[in-house]
């Protein structure tokens, strides 16, 4: 159980360096305006909140489940990939 949850902060640092890694990308590409900057935080900002629930001492898997953690985790994971993707789509316009 104790591996379960090293795994899931694991992949919630992943998904956090991934996010920043793209941010900065897509800065420095020039890309990020207006509503795009905003939902840059708001990942940002969703991500630090996931985070620091799955770096609590007190974490257990059934208290992830009971939270919502999980799956809260996973629809950052799917938000930011179609984040990427709408981002990139307007770039290439």
């Amino acid at each position: 159980m104790a591996n379960d949850i090293d795994q899931f902060r694991t992949k919630i640092a992943d998904l956090g360096a991934r996010i920043e890694a793209s941010i900065n990308e897509l800065h420095k590409q020039g890309v990020l305006h207006g509503a795009e900057r905003e939902k840059a935080a708001d990942l940002k900002i969703e991500h630090a909140r996931i985070a620091k629930a799955a770096a609590s001492g007190h974490l257990t898997v059934a208290g992830a489940i009971r939270d919502e953690l999980a799956n809260d985790a996973e629809l950052l994971r799917h938000a930011f990939a179609r984040w990427v993707a709408k981002v990139d789509r307007r770039s290439e316009q």
